[in-house]
């Protein structure tokens, strides 16, 4: 992770910091409780531990719970299970998932099917788009356009860990599946996803080029032109926050924007591939320069 994405390996610590800043608070007040009592012949650890226990369990709840600990946990054993495949009711899911897919395309009726998933759903996204391709080789050959975007993207996340190996052979399935487009769009204001690292290849990007040229296809959003200055300055520093925001509406109109990207009447890979992405389509009035997405500036 460090290797990877600095910032992410620095949010992984947070849980683990957490924890021990409240066994720390926790113990302190034990302390003073049992010097208050402290009973003739009893071992101070053997009255200084359940007492601090008791106490850090009420701290897991408030203000544990305010600071998403246990989601944060649940998180990091979900991700661990998926890895090694002990979620059977998981693996279930993604494949009435993958033939639910597979089903829709077959049917037809439309233009095009677009897979997203953000976050940790990013590697379901993936999972399900191979899934769908083991089930149907003729996935993206029967008229209708099938692609996959994967935006604030941990994929990484499960694809660098030893044991992932089922993991990142669906990468490459889909990374080199020709009849399948994958736009992946990362953000440098989201510290909680892989800002300038290839999921497919699992390396560190190194040229704009390349993201341009390579599959899946990689672009930058820029998190301050999606949101009026005082709107991001009121979420500048709540993380979570500016992670939900690229599947979130926004402010204003800026090169990247959710709701146009997935329900709007241009196809996702003329959007992902040109240089403005919205604004090449659609008109804009904004009194500031816009960002695209290759990091330019777009005068209004």
């Amino acid at each position: 992770y460090t290797k990877a994405n600095t910032r992410y390996f620095v949010f992984t610590l947070f849980p683990w910091l957490q924890i021990a800043l409240l066994a720390v608070v926790a113990w302190y007040p034990a302390s003073i409780l049992f010097s208050l009592w402290n009973p003739i012949g009893a071992p101070n650890a053997a009255m200084v531990a359940p007492i601090g226990l008791a106490i850090f369990i009420l701290l897991l709840r408030w203000p544990g719970r305010r600071w998403r600990l246990q989601q944060a946990l649940d998180d990091w054993i979900f991700s661990f299970d998926f890895i090694h495949g002990r979620r059977a009711d998981i693996e279930a899911r993604l494949n009435a998932f993958a033939e639910r897919l597979v089903a829709c395309i077959r049917e037809g009726g439309v233009d095009e099917v677009v897979i997203v998933g953000h976050s940790l759903g990013a590697t379901f996204a993936v999972d399900i788009a191979a899934r769908a391709l083991e089930m149907d080789q003729d996935l993206g050959r029967r008229g209708i356009k099938v692609s996959v975007v994967t935006v604030g993207a941990t994929i990484p996340k499960c694809a660098l860990h030893p044991d992932a190996q089922r993991i990142r052979d669906q990468i490459a399935r889909l990374a080199t599946e020709p009849s399948l487009f994958w736009a992946e769009y990362q953000s440098r204001s989201d510290p909680i996803s892989f800002y300038r690292f290839n999921p497919a290849t699992l390396s560190r990007i190194t040229s704009e080029e390349a993201t341009i040229n390579s599959k899946p296809t990689i672009r930058r959003t820029q998190i301050h032109d999606m949101l009026k200055p005082e709107t991001f300055a009121k979420y500048k520093f709540r993380v979570l926050r500016l992670h939900y925001q690229s599947v979130m509406a926004n402010d204003r109109r800026s090169a990247y924007d959710y709701f146009m990207l997935i329900c709007g009447p241009v196809a996702l890979e003329q959007w992902s591939l040109s240089k403005l992405g919205l604004l090449d389509f659609f008109h804009h009035a904004e009194d500031a320069r816009i960002t695209s997405h290759d990091g330019s500036k777009a005068a209004p």
